[in-house]
């Protein structure tokens, strides 16, 4: 198994050729002034089977970043 850090909150959690990440956002710059998108934050080392979001704030959740990483029908397990 392998974990490795995205960046602010995100993890990707590797085992078995399967891939969860948690809290992946790809651009944190409209939160912060004078950010850039991307600055500070990796993107996972491939394709991704499922996807965990702790909370729905803007920085633990970037749906289009997840749909741009997500295999089709892949779980995206999130609050209500």
């Amino acid at each position: 198994m392998g974990v490795r850090r995205l960046g602010w909150a995100g993890l990707e959690l590797e085992a078995g050729g399967k891939r969860l990440v948690i809290d992946y956002v790809r651009d944190l710059s409209p939160l912060f002034t004078g950010g850039k998108p991307g600055e500070g934050l990796t993107t996972p080392s491939g394709t991704v089977t499922a996807a965990l979001v702790t909370h729905l704030h803007r920085d633990h959740t970037d749906a289009a970043a997840l749909a741009d990483v997500l295999t089709p029908e892949a779980p995206v397990l999130r609050p209500r």
